[in-house]
């Protein structure tokens, strides 16, 4: 599965979506990215893409006790990202993120 120019993982590439039922912070970042829930289904997972549209971290089937998952991207490169928490295959959030 390849990206094409329009389009960045799940969704359109510059179009950010927010749900009130996720909360991803702090934007800008060092490299360590929370991203809080109000609930975590079975079915929930994240993304984050590069601006190529390069999928460079996921994590499926997310379960937790808490409603809090931290992404660590401090090894890859400063600079805009893509997260993208999907419930199965319906889209939630698109965040852009910057990582300086």
């Amino acid at each position: 599965p390849g990206c094409n120019i329009c389009r960045i993982g799940n969704f359109s590439s510059e179009q950010e979506q927010d749900s009130p039922d996720v909360n991803v912070f702090p934007n800008p970042s060092n490299g360590q990215v929370t991203v809080q829930f109000v609930e975590i289904t079975a079915n929930t997972s994240i993304q984050v893409y590069n601006m190529e549209g390069q999928l460079i971290m996921e994590k499926k089937h997310i379960s937790s006790t808490g409603k809090t998952i931290t992404l660590d991207l401090s090894t890859h490169a400063k600079g805009t990202y893509f997260i993208q928490v999907m419930d199965g295959e319906k889209g939630l959030v698109n965040k852009k993120i910057i990582i300086q």
